[in-house]
């Protein structure tokens, strides 16, 4: 096994992301898992080498 290193961390708008469709995402993952359709959810994005939080 190899080991990689980790993505740094960015603001979605430092890697060209739009917050709004970033936070639109997060929330039908929400909706999703509190309607019972989805068990859990677990979302990344990672974009020009650096992973944006998503909450």
């Amino acid at each position: 096994m190899t080991a990689h290193k980790a993505l740094p961390h960015a603001q979605p708008t430092d890697v060209g992301l739009c917050p709004k469709r970033t936070q639109r995402l997060m929330d039908e993952l929400r909706r999703e898992v509190n309607s019972g359709r989805l068990p859990g959810a677990v979302a990344m994005i990672a974009r020009q080498r650096a992973s944006a939080p998503c909450f």
